[in-house]
Parts: C-alpha cells; structure tokens; sequence
C-alpha cells in the first residue's frame, strides 16, 4: 500500500497536471481566496531563515521520543508473564528455581530448505524421535512456517517446552 502511494498516487497526479484544479467542490475555496496571516508570514520566515537549527531540534527531540524503542524487550510470551498469584507462574517460577535459568526456554530450531520444501518433513520427524529418546518422553517439533522454523515442545502445551542436552561424544 505505501509502495502504490509513494510510485503511483504522484504519477497519476503528475498525469492529471493542472485538469485536477478544474473542478470545484462546495465548501472548500480556491488557494487565491486565502489571506495569509502577518503572524504565520512571520513564523514561516523565521523556520526558513533558522532552517538548520529547527532540523537539529526536531531531529533530537525525535531521537528522545523513540529512545523507549532501544529498551524493549520482544519474545514469546510463556507463563512468566502471568501474575505471580497465579499457580501457573508458581509453577513456572519453582521449575526455574529447581533447574536453573534457561530451562523454561524455548528451544527454537531453523532448517535451511535452500528452496526445497520437501526435506523439512523427513527432519522434522527424525527429529522429534531423537529428541523424544532423549528427553524420555513424547516431544513434538512443529515446522511452523514455509522457511521450516519452528519450536520444540511437549505435546501438554505451548508453555511446557523439553529441553534437552546433545553432547557430542
């Protein structure tokens, strides 16, 4: 949509010239009816005369307002983000207690198909059999999107993640 507004709402505009002008609406007046304030003259004078120092200021008071942006925090949300009278975020906060930070993670897995969309299946599925020998019960991988990411997670659900441990050996 911004693309069409950027390349071709000009270009119809440039096409139309000035037939656009031709036509008069009820209730809006024509550019040469308006009288420009001495007060807007005076400020419009005085933006173009200080051109430079009106651009650092807006520029720095834009970086300010956007400095927020630099403190954000994205991820998926799990069950610490409940409050913590809930026994779910009880039972989130013990698991991490017991087995460390990092455990109710998850643990997200990419698969480069190089445009073969074919061998994410076959993976998939020797994937969850391996992992499902290691962590020693059932786990599911899901291929979650066209470029084969997904999440591995027992089947309880989305928040009850395995993980498990490869040493190479």
């Amino acid at each position: 949509m911004v693309l069409a507004s950027v390349t071709l709402l000009p270009a119809f505009l440039g096409l139309a010239g000035q037939r656009i002008n031709r036509r008069s609406h009820r209730g809006i007046s024509s550019p040469g009816d308006h009288q420009v304030s001495a007060r807007w003259l005076r400020f419009g004078t005085h933006v173009t005369r200080h051109a430079w120092t009106y651009l650092v200021t807006t520029a720095v008071l834009l970086l300010v307002l956007a400095a927020p942006v630099f403190a954000m925090r994205l991820g998926f949300p799990d069950q610490g983000s409940l409050p913590p009278s809930r026994s779910e975020r009880v039972a989130y906060d013990l698991v991490a207690q017991g087995f460390g930070p990092g455990i109710n993670g998850p643990l997200l897995i990419a698969v480069d198909i190089s445009g073969d969309t074919s061998v994410v299946a076959p993976l998939r599925d020797a994937m969850q059999q391996r992992l499902s020998d290691a962590v020693g019960a059932p786990a599911s991988v899901k291929g979650r999107r066209a470029e084969g990411l997904g999440a591995l997670g027992r089947r309880e659900g989305i928040a009850c993640f395995a993980v498990a441990v490869l040493v190479k050996g």
